[in-house]
């Protein structure tokens, strides 16, 4: 059973001390135990964050890859879909929900598979709940 789908601000809050929210850790138990669902832009976007915050020294070189390692023991089921699929479905979902296409990405998979979803965005709650998907509390 996978937990829910987990975008890359919540795994985020994980790792930055003024990013925490509260539901984070309950979120981090559920995901080791139970797994997690993201897209294949979520480990592009997480280590991204994480090379833009070490070169800025918000986090050091060995905490970086502390939690490299964390984040790889998470069970992880990452759904890559061919191109056509990013441009016939979730291009007109974002353009009807008025998210990016990488929030759109994890709004998609959150309802195709009917799983809640996990994330601080926003715009990205707000249009979850417009289109029925249930939301974990941040």
């Amino acid at each position: 059973m996978t937990a829910c789908v987990l975008d890359a601000s919540v795994t985020l809050s994980w790792i930055f001390e003024d990013e925490v929210i509260p539901a984070g850790e309950e979120i981090f138990r559920q995901a080791y135990e139970h797994g997690v669902l993201v897209p294949a832009i979520w480990p592009v976007e997480v280590a991204n964050v994480l090379l833009q915050a070490g070169k800025r020294g918000r986090i050091d070189d060995a905490r970086l890859t502390e939690w490299l390692v964390i984040l790889t023991n998470i069970p992880t089921t990452m759904e890559d879909r061919p191109p056509r699929d990013t441009f016939e479905t979730i291009v007109p979902l974002a353009r009807a929900q008025g998210l990016t296409a990488c929030d759109a990405s994890y709004l998609d998979l959150a309802m195709r598979h009917k799983l809640p979803l996990a994330t601080k965005d926003a715009a990205l709650r707000t249009a979850a709940q417009r289109v029925g998907v249930d939301v974990l509390p941040a």
